[in-house]
């Protein structure tokens, strides 16, 4: 029981390793140092515009230190067969829970840190605070994401619902008033509640460590997080686990039935039935369009905005390519006579559909914060990336797959 946590990690990440060559691809780390780059411009001008002290922005970093704390949880790496083979061992797992707490506390604390490094400028505007005050708020922030991950810890035994919801309450409650003690208090205020937040859930934790573990809400959990971590890579690469939520679509049936039934429109009918009712292609495509939305509302520089409008089209293109071997392993479309051609023209034709309309998303949200007279480049910038994503990065996709 000693190195099974250890086993198990280093088995993860050897998993994860196998995806993460396709995300950090050398396109995808171009396009986020333009973007990091041009939000970093867009910030220090934004801070130069502001008077000092600037006290609306206390409630900014308030709010922004909150979303910050909601990043990462409790990663337990159990697995479905574990509720049956680490049964006979359920008393010795408190050190095997202690090292996935200890584990899950890295990647929060490594965006705590960046995040709080990206906000001190705001805070120095706000509150006159100096950079010798980052190592102080640093430490408490970590201080109350490992309360958080004590809390979810706490949560794997066998408790009710309303006990489970009780400690996520009090940490909601000790976070916030930490953090409305350091910005609108004094930071010993932010100290003390901190501390007296971990001491409650480490003497909840003692009082717990005896109890049976509730096997079934904590590998359930465990497996959405994985989920989770699945959904995103599906961004960039397939994922053989994830699996497909079918739904009927009946607001969409005008849409079907607008589809042509002859011969040469076959995979049009198939593609587009695919595609509106797999959570995997539509659902994957409204959330790329609404970040996509979200990210362009932040941006006033018409060439930021391309880069943003150009990140988001590639990643919408990338998730509606595997469309196209969706019926590979059907027998009937192998035996109905549907020339090559014909499916190619269809799909190409459903990707032309989508990429146009998205692209005309980002054009009218574009237009809320880009000046008039700079419009026509921003909709001929949005034009000449449809174009060379669907003239030429998808046939170069395509011929390296078998369909």
């Amino acid at each position: 029981m000693n190195n099974l946590f250890s086993t198990r990690l280093a088995n993860h990440h050897r998993h994860l390793q196998k995806y993460l060559r396709f995300i950090l691809n050398d396109s995808f780390v171009v396009i986020l140092t333009f973007l990091f780059g041009g939000a970093t411009l867009y910030y220090s001008q934004l801070l130069k515009q502001l008077p000092t002290p600037f006290y609306p922005g206390r409630f900014v970093a308030l709010a922004i230190c909150i979303l910050l704390l909601l990043v990462g949880k409790l990663a337990t790496l159990l697995k479905s067969a574990d509720r049956l083979f680490l049964l006979p061992k359920e008393q010795e797992m408190n050190r095997f829970l202690d090292q996935a707490r200890n584990y899950s506390l890295i990647l929060p604390a490594i965006v705590l840190a960046f995040g709080l490094g990206f906000l001190m400028p705001l805070i120095k505007v706000s509150l006159g605070w100096d950079l010798a005050s980052y190592p102080m708020i640093l430490i408490g922030l970590i201080g109350l994401k490992f309360a958080d991950l004590q809390a979810k810890r706490q949560a794997v035994y066998q408790l009710t619902k309303q006990k489970r919801q009780m400690a996520r309450t009090v940490w909601w409650i000790g976070s916030i008033l930490a953090l409305v003690g350091l910005f609108f208090v004094h930071w010993l205020i932010f100290y003390l509640i901190v501390l007296l937040v971990n001491l409650h859930f480490f003497s909840q934790q003692k009082r717990l460590q005896t109890s049976l573990i509730d096997w079934e809400f904590t590998i359930d959990s465990e497996q959405k997080r994985m989920y989770r971590i699945y959904r995103f890579i599906n961004l960039f690469t397939d994922v053989p686990f994830i699996e497909s939520k079918m739904r009927k679509m009946r607001g969409a049936q005008w849409l079907f039935e607008r589809v042509s039934k002859k011969q040469t429109q076959t995979y049009s009918y198939l593609f587009i039935h695919r595609f509106m009712r797999s959570d995997e292609y539509f659902g994957q495509v409204l959330r790329l369009l609404f970040l996509g939305g979200v990210c362009l509302l932040a941006v006033d520089d018409w060439r930021f905005s391309l880069v943003v409008s150009g990140l988001f089209l590639y990643l919408i293109t990338f998730q509606i390519i595997p469309l196209m071997t969706q019926y590979q392993s059907q027998v009937l479309t192998r035996l109905y006579p549907v020339a090559k051609e014909i499916k190619e023209k269809n799909f190409y034709a459903i990707l032309r559909w989508v990429l146009s309309m998205s692209a005309l998303i980002f054009i009218l949200v574009s237009l809320l914060t880009i000046q008039l007279h700079l419009v026509p480049f921003v909709v001929l910038g949005n034009i000449v990336i449809v174009v060379i994503l669907q003239g030429a990065y998808v046939p170069m996709r395509l011929k390296k797959m078998q369909y």
